[in-house]
């Protein structure tokens, strides 16, 4: 008798009063999983609907206050890439990353925070990222992606005008003087270059180089680059030659290079796998064997693979990402992107996630009052540790990276541990 009485007053306390809630609510239906392709949609992309729990997972706080309910918060950022004329490509590509950046962040938050996207295409010039930086400010975006190509100091200064956060997506332009507002995730020639040296100094014990290199401005900063950073290790450039940027024919130049020194143990030729594959054949017709060989991220093509030779001690390069890197998140990303987009993610792709991600996270802890705005998030968070290197920002608002290094191999390129 106890035990069914019991019963009654539970009924009439708790089951009453849910079935009574349950008749006059509105009824909320889980969103199922999107595909990023499905969140995005004229260029935003869809915040997502809050999951409620089910019946049995309500706790009795919720009950007796049904009307607390936290809504997702808004997260809103703008991107400005060339998604139309010369590097629309490239543009797109990023375009991806960016994407699956958002559709992850939507769900590892969901409840709690929601994505948003609006893009702006720049066709790689301007005054078209002048237009679109000016919607996206008008917008009240928390930060803004890009630009990717260099398209000038204007649009960096009307962005610190604006007082509005801008990533940029490209080693050509240089960082306007900002310690607040303008930053930079890209792979670039110096990170390239301190990757090489740290490389060939610290783990092989190697400091004599030689350069070959093309007579334009990319071979001429790269060896710039070289030459001052073996200098602060005390290594040296022992020979160099600049070659036509039309030449074919390379014995001449490997022959210049003899000429001013034999003993050099490694070389360094900043150009594209396609030069490099003439080159390489030189070296060894010329007796130039057991050296290290080093070349920038261009090479990291299978276009490369054929040039190989057996009388060098290895051919090395550095990169900003590596799809088969042992590292679980990167594999973990791959896997998933190739999944969504039915191609392997490359540095582009990666670079963007990577951007994005950092951004939202540090959106998310302003929102949080973490911060008390998105630069001091930007300039403040460590212990990243992002797919494409990305660690946290300096001083003057560059990344900091780890530099993937690549072995060639005769199936292709392996990661050095």
């Amino acid at each position: 008798m106890i035990i069914l009485n019991r019963i009654k007053i539970f009924a009439a306390i708790v089951i009453i009063p849910l079935i009574f809630f349950g008749c006059f609510q509105k009824k909320e239906v889980a969103i199922p999983d999107r595909s990023p392709s499905e969140e995005i949609e004229a260029g935003d992309v869809e915040a997502q609907e809050p999951v409620i729990k089910d019946i049995e997972q309500v706790e009795e706080e919720d009950i007796k206050q049904p009307d607390i309910i936290k809504k997702e918060r808004k997260v809103i950022i703008g991107c400005m890439l060339p998604l139309s004329g010369k590097y629309q490509k490239i543009g797109k590509r990023a375009l991806n990353g960016l994407e699956f950046a958002v559709y992850d962040f939507n769900n590892r938050h969901a409840g709690l925070f929601s994505a948003k996207l609006l893009i702006q295409d720049t066709a790689g010039a301007t005054e078209q990222a002048l237009a679109g930086l000016k919607e996206l400010a008008q917008a009240k975006v928390s930060a803004v992606i890009g630009p990717m190509i260099a398209v000038g100091p204007e649009v960096q200064n009307k962005a610190i005008d604006y007082k509005l956060p801008l990533i940029l997506l490209s080693n050509k332009s240089k960082i306007e003087q900002s310690e607040d507002f303008i930053f930079r995730n890209f792979l670039t020639p110096q990170n390239q270059v301190e990757a090489i040296v740290s490389y060939a100094i610290l783990e092989l014990g190697i400091k004599r180089f030689a350069v070959l290199y093309p007579d334009e401005n990319y071979g001429r900063d790269f060896m710039k680059l070289l030459n001052g950073e073996l200098e602060k290790h005390n290594g040296y450039v022992s020979a160099a030659a600049a070659y036509d940027i039309n030449a074919v024919d390379f014995s001449d130049y490997v022959k210049r290079l003899i000429l001013q020194s034999v003993n050099f143990e490694a070389i360094f030729i900043p150009d594209v796998p396609e030069k490099a594959g003439l080159i390489i054949p030189h070296l060894a017709y010329n007796d130039i064997r057991n050296i290290y060989i080093f070349g920038t991220n261009l090479w990291h093509s299978p276009k490369l693979v054929r040039t190989i030779s057996n009388n060098t001690k290895g051919v090395i390069i550095p990169d900003g990402f590596f799809a088969e890197a042992e590292k679980n998140e990167v594999r973990e990303f791959s896997e998933s992107f190739e999944a969504v987009y039915a191609n392997k993610p490359q540095f582009i792709e990666a670079v963007a996630y990577d951007t994005a991600n950092f951004l939202l996270e540090t959106t998310a802890r302003v929102e949080g009052k973490l911060f008390s705005s998105i630069s001091d998030g930007l300039k403040n968070i460590q212990g990243y540790d992002g797919v494409a290197g990305l660690r946290c920002f300096d001083g003057f608002g560059e990344a900091v990276k780890n530099i993937y290094l690549l072995r060639l191999g005769a199936s292709g390129f392996q990661e050095i541990k």
